[in-house]
């Protein structure tokens, strides 16, 4: 275990993505697919694409990796 006086910086990191022209968050990867989930908010974008509801307002499904574009590292 590493002690906290030893901890020069801590920060969360998230994986965004392109998809199909609309904005996600990556959660996982399986072999060539990506699981996102969409960050746009717009039920009618998420229903056109297909997206399962995870939760109210939630949108999630598998993306295939080669259709995915610009991924970056945010730290938040």
């Amino acid at each position: 275990m590493l002690p906290a006086s030893e901890i020069e910086d801590l920060a969360y990191v998230r994986t965004t993505c392109t998809w199909q022209g609309q904005p996600f968050i990556v959660l996982g990867e399986h072999d060539a697919w990506l699981r996102v989930e969409y960050t746009g908010g717009r039920w009618p974008v998420a229903e056109a694409m297909r997206l399962e509801v995870f939760d109210f307002g939630v949108y999630q499904g598998w993306a295939p990796a080669a259709e995915v574009t610009d991924l970056r590292e945010q730290r938040v």
